[in-house]
């Protein structure tokens, strides 16, 4: 949501205090290439943009245009499940990929970068069996572990809460 810190309200014909204009921006998509050290975001407006309206994207303040002075306000947030892509077993080698949110909080002042989604791989002898974990958790998006028994078994990956 984007909206201009100084105004607190605005006129309308009837509506002396009616609320300030706000803008809302869905960003759904991203393209990285960091080859060039550009990313950009997919987003789609309130002003009736459409879809696949790309702008570049960076830690620098967001104003989306020189005659427009709206500045985030406010951001909901969208934490998809996983999605498993793969299991393949060599022996007695089990590896699980997915996809699932792989976002990173970079410190400029630090100059660190951690990702912040963790995983949980789990198994259970039938679906609606008793679930454990499978290793430790990971920010990675697959795992490779020993699973020494030919019997048949059910995995899925839970999305942990995010690192500290």
């Amino acid at each position: 949501f984007l909206q201009d810190f100084g105004q607190f309200s605005r006129a309308f014909s009837g509506m002396p205090r009616a609320n300030p204009e706000i803008h809302g921006m869905m960003i759904y998509g991203y393209q990285e290439f960091p080859e060039f050290g550009v990313n950009y975001v997919y987003c789609r407006t309130s002003w009736a943009s459409g879809d696949n309206i790309i702008y570049a994207w960076n830690p620098a303040p967001w104003v989306p245009g020189p005659s427009i002075s709206l500045a985030v306000r406010g951001v909901i947030g969208y934490r998809p499940k996983p999605k498993v892509r793969s299991i393949t077993r060599i022996g007695s080698e089990v590896r699980i990929g997915w996809d699932g949110p792989s976002s990173e909080l970079h410190d400029a002042r630090a100059q660190t970068t951690t990702r912040v989604h963790r995983y949980q791989v789990e198994k259970a002898s039938s679906i609606n069996g008793s679930w454990a974990p499978v290793g430790s958790p990971t920010t990675d998006l697959a795992l490779t572990f020993t699973d020494c028994c030919d019997a048949s078994a059910f995995y899925r990956v839970s999305l942990l809460g995010t690192t500290e």
